[in-house]
């Protein structure tokens, strides 16, 4: 009987710590598959028309409202499109329809990367609801990031102003 509970005992410890190596090993493919699958999405996010297209309409807006003065008190009134409108002297706007539309344009943007990189963000929302999402995240942008350093450069515009010297 001694015998009996001995042996039990070495099973119940070596199916334990297989079962926590097993586990272990799950949980580091499942990670390095959800990172996997994030670079493949972000990479197609940043590869994307639609993101280029964001990032200079962003560039224009964010230097006609004057952003590197302004951004601050701008971002906490917490209505950006009202705060310009408030304080239109401070922007390089001429009235409050040619700063609307500015917004709306750059509002138009931000919808069509969305729509058009749906997958990117569902995934994202779902990652970043686990536990280690966020640093799921952050690694597969890393890796893309050092693995595709050309799509991080300047855009067409920003790098035409860049040479203008604005």
């Amino acid at each position: 009987m001694k015998n009996t509970l001995v042996v039990l005992s070495i099973l119940f410890l070596s199916m334990t710590s297989y079962a926590q190596k097993n586990n272990s090993n799950n949980t580091s493919a499942t990670r390095d598959s959800l990172i996997a699958k994030m670079e493949t999405l972000y990479y197609r996010l940043v590869s994307s028309e639609s993101y280029v297209a964001l990032q200079d309409a962003q560039e224009i807006y964010h230097l006609k409202v004057n952003m590197k003065l302004n951004s601050q008190e701008m971002l906490a009134s917490g209505d950006i499109k009202g705060w310009v409108r408030a304080n239109l002297e401070r922007t390089s706007f001429k009235t409050e329809a040619q700063a609307d539309a500015a917004y709306d344009t750059y509002i138009g943007f931000v919808a069509t990367q969305r729509k058009e990189n749906n997958e990117y963000f569902e995934f994202l929302m779902e990652l970043l609801s686990q536990e280690d999402g966020q640093d799921i995240w952050k690694e597969a942008m890393v890796n893309v990031m050092e693995k595709h350093p050309e799509k991080f450069e300047k855009t067409p515009l920003q790098n035409f102003r860049r040479r203008l010297g604005q």
